[in-house]
């Protein structure tokens, strides 16, 4: 199951799937593969923008491989988010692929937040688990990705993460965005927060 907000590809004309309000995104007691909760745009002329987002995950037992909280941009195209982001993964059995609270952006496409990104990972696991032979974990980006020249997946505003209340946490964790081979991931302020987290046994 793959969730997304609004979706616009183009290719030379102008594609339009922005939300003028917000965004509010519930998930209760899924085994979901990819969480898109802004807008998912491709190409030149796309746009795929919208006001702030707010992601939650309630109930039990929740399994998520690939989670972005932001929008998703690639090829020239837009999906800012001109609000704040808070992104809720809470009672997660299982959290087994890239977490990204920001934006991603890659090919020269724009997934900015004009706000701030709050990421809480609450009472939850992210097992070691074997992939083709190796051992591979969760990474947890609280601002956003960016890949390549052009690219921006900015945060104007403080990314916050917290990560509390008996969660097993493996892999990477990382208070800001990522930037790769020329991208930007900037941020306005960092907070990173850690109570009764420990390592998956």
């Amino acid at each position: 199951l793959c969730a997304e907000a609004a979706y616009a590809t183009a290719n030379g004309t102008v594609s339009s799937a922005d939300v003028s309000g917000s965004v509010s995104c519930t998930m209760k007691s899924v085994d979901i593969r990819e969480v898109y909760s802004g807008g998912y745009a491709s190409g030149a002329n796309a746009h795929a923008s919208c006001g702030s987002i707010t992601s939650s995950f309630a109930g039990s037992g929740n399994e998520v491989m690939i989670f972005h909280g932001g929008g998703d941009a690639s090829n020239h195209a837009c999906a800012d988010v001109s609000g704040s982001i808070t992104a809720n993964l809470t009672n997660c059995s299982s959290i087994y692929g890239y977490v990204t609270a920001g934006g991603t952006a890659s090919g020269g496409g724009s997934a900015d937040v004009n706000g701030s990104v709050t990421l809480n990972v609450v009472n939850s696991v992210s097992p070691v688990q074997e992939q083709f032979g190796n051992l591979a974990a969760a990474a947890f980006h609280t601002g956003g990705q960016a890949s390549g020249q052009g690219s921006s997946a900015d945060v104007k505003g403080t990314c916050s993460l917290t990560l509390y209340k008996d969660s097993e946490i493996v892999g990477t964790s990382c208070g800001g965005g990522e930037s790769i081979s020329g991208g930007s991931a900037k941020s306005g302020k960092i907070s990173f927060s850690l109570e009764n987290v420990k390592g998956s046994e």
